[in-house]
This record gives C-alpha cells, structure tokens and sequence, in this order.
C-alpha cells in the first residue's frame, strides 16, 4: 500500500475537490435545476417514459467526472449556494 499527500491542509483538499468533482449550477438547464432542488428535498421520481428534463439530466450527469468509489453513482452538485451529493438510485430509460 502507498499513500501520497494531495494538499497541504484541509482548505487545500476541499479546494482540490471542488475544482475536480463540483458542478456548477450553471452547468444545469432551468428544468434540471428543478429536478435536482425536488431531489434535495427528499426523493426525486419519475415513471415511464423519462421526461425531456431528466433525459438531459442524466446525460449531464453521466458525462461528467463522478465521485471515486465508494460513490461512483453520485455527483457534487452546487445550487442555490449550497452543495449536494446527488445519488441515483436508479434510472427510468
């Protein structure tokens, strides 16, 4: 096993996180944001057929760095000023 150091302290670290796993809130349409606030909130669902919003959602999502495992299906996500891992739990296709 080896280890390396990857900042300095822990302003550092988070400094690195944000740089390479937050994405923006701009990064997101007006109907995604919807999505993701409903999510922060509680639980976000849909049924078939996926509407538009979420379609791109997911494609916004899954072509974007995720979180390292343990995590690899969520994503730090800033809005509204606040940050938010977003989890899937499953996907409506």
């Amino acid at each position: 096993m080896a280890a390396s150091a990857v900042a300095p302290d822990r302003d550092a670290f988070r400094a690195l996180a944000r740089e390479q796993y937050l994405l923006p809130a701009e990064r997101f349409s007006d109907a995604e944001r919807d999505i993701l606030r409903a999510a922060s909130a509680d639980q976000y669902r849909e049924c078939l057929p996926a509407s538009e919003p979420l379609t791109s959602l997911r494609e916004t999502l899954t072509d974007d760095a995720r979180l390292p495992p343990p995590f690899e299906y969520s994503w730090l996500v800033g809005l509204d000023g606040d940050r938010y891992r977003v989890e899937t739990l499953e996907w409506v296709v």
